[in-house]
């Protein structure tokens, strides 16, 4: 399952087997049997503190997207927070992942190799009326919609090294954000709009988490760890970031401050689990594990209890993206 789409043809499927590449170009984290360094920091181990909240009835947490198969033959569905109305969105024999939801819940927008390489495509939220966004010389990943839905920040490996970029969302009035000699990943808009969180690798499989203004000025580092924190995900009320990290020698959920102080586990499991997104009210986080399989979503509330498994497939299941929107 690759868990993130740094590849070198980036981007590759995204799912939990990660190789990493010296320089960024890939992280592929390998669910099952990742060979990882321990490396003990002592600032999120054991149960999380975090404080329970009243959550919103099962019936209305509204959908989560997700990207289900392998290289080739990968799809984006969407299934509702319980696990019922598992429905597939995109067809054909080309590789969809990495959804991401509209303020409104009304589109999602997606990477796609099917017009030959991986460009960003946005569609209607039941799966019709895909489109290009964007088409350039370089391949586009990661997106993200800014909380007012006037702006989409996303990856793109142009040159040597991945960068982040903000674009209209309807395609127009691409802007180069980054501009450095490391590779960036994963961008997410704040609840203001102001700032983007993303990961960088600093080089020896070292990603580590930044946030910037949305102008890219102001660049500050968040954490600080010999391995890999990464995914940043801004809480539907900003207060706190998610992210994935292996600093206890295994992939699991850690939720920080957003200036990255305050970090705590918040998965428990003993398999990897990746790659978070918030439900709409911030109780809950729904995220992607291999403890049953080769890859499923699962969902749990924000201090890590009362986990449930809401995907079972044969396949790999990816990518999980909560819509923003409350089901009425």
């Amino acid at each position: 399952m690759a868990v993130s789409l740094r590849a070198e043809s980036f981007p590759m499927q995204c799912g939990l087997n990660v190789e990493r590449s010296t320089r960024a170009v890939r992280t592929t984290i390998t669910l099952a049997a990742i060979m990882l360094i321990l490396a003990s920091t002592g600032c999120g181990t054991g149960t999380s503190n975090l404080p329970a909240q009243t959550p919103t009835p099962a019936a209305k947490q509204g959908q989560i997207a997700f990207a289900r198969g392998t290289q080739g033959d990968q799809h984006i569905f969407v299934v509702n927070a319980d696990g019922s109305g598992l429905t597939q969105l995109t067809t054909g024999k080309q590789t969809d992942g990495e959804p991401a939801w509209s303020p409104d819940g009304k589109k999602i927008v997606f990477y796609s190799d099917r017009g030959g390489t991986f460009q960003l495509y946005v569609m209607n939220a039941d799966g019709t009326g895909a489109k290009l966004l964007l088409k350039d010389s370089g391949s586009d990943g990661f997106p993200d919609w800014s909380r007012d839905g006037t702006k989409i920040a996303f990856a793109s490996l142009r040159k040597e090294v991945a960068q982040i970029y903000v674009m209209n969302s309807d395609g127009t009035g691409v802007k180069r954000l980054t501009n450095g000699t490391d590779s960036d990943f994963s961008p997410h808009w704040s609840k203001d709009g102001n700032k983007i969180a993303f990961d960088r690798d600093i080089g020896g499989a070292n990603f580590e988490i930044f946030v910037m203004n949305s102008d890219g000025s102001g660049l500050t580092q968040l954490t600080s760890d010999p391995l890999q924190e990464e995914f940043p995900v801004w809480s539907p009320d900003g207060t706190k970031i998610a992210f994935f990290s292996d600093r206890d020698g295994q992939v699991h959920i850690y939720v920080m401050n957003p200036d990255g102080t305050a970090a705590v586990r918040v998965s428990r499991d003993s398999a990897t689990e990746a790659l978070p997104t918030w439900s709409p009210d911030g109780t809950k986080i729904a995220f992607a594990s291999d403890r049953s399989g080769p890859g499923s979503i699962y969902v749990m509330s924000a201090n890590g209890t009362g986990t449930k498994r809401i995907t079972n497939a044969a396949e790999e299941d990816r990518d999980p993206a909560w819509s923003p929107v409350i089901s009425p």
